[in-house]
């Protein structure tokens, strides 16, 4: 069985792709990433950055991805217990709003992971089976957000100059 998850984290991940092997509850734990974009960000615990990235893990560990995130220093975004938030921080009372407008209202109510596919052999056919979705509306209304805001803060123009996969959208 083969899955692939879509994440918004914390920071800019420099390396487009990678292999996190850190042991889970003791355990080997493996996930490979791909970084999708790279967007500007003005939150401040961000550092300048957010980065959307495809998560693939060959275990199965317990919060494995929100823990090797964590570990390699991006967080994914709105994840209360591994992110960068305070013990009784709570962004407000729309985290069940999946509605574009919501990140405006609050940008951290929702945790930004999000199954986009699995593939697993079809039990009669033997083929793979592959089901997919697309990444949720929001995580683009996220970034496009987040961008605004970093732009209205430092008194960018919209030039971003940080490489092929720092723009804005990214064709996302």
């Amino acid at each position: 069985v083969r899955k692939r998850y879509r994440a918004v984290v914390f920071g800019r991940v420099c390396n487009d792709t990678g292999t996190i092997t850190q042991d889970v509850d003791g355990k080997p734990s493996v996930t490979q990433y791909e970084v999708a974009a790279r967007t500007r960000c003005a939150d401040a615990r961000a550092d300048g950055w957010i980065s959307t990235v495809d998560l693939m893990p060959t275990t199965g560990r317990r919060h494995q991805l929100r823990k090797h995130m964590k570990a390699i220093g991006h967080s994914i975004w709105g994840d209360r217990r591994y992110g960068p938030y305070r013990n009784k921080e709570y962004c407000g009372s729309n985290a069940d709003i999946l509605e574009e407008a919501s990140v405006s209202i609050d940008s951290h109510a929702r945790m930004c992971l999000w199954a986009l596919e699995i593939q697993f052999p079809h039990p009669v056919e033997g083929k793979d089976a592959t089901a997919q979705i697309d990444e949720p509306v929001w995580y683009s209304a996220l970034r496009h957000h987040q961008e605004r805001l970093w732009r209205e803060s430092s008194g960018a123009c919209s030039n971003n100059t940080g490489g092929d996969k720092d723009l804005e959208d990214n064709g996302i």
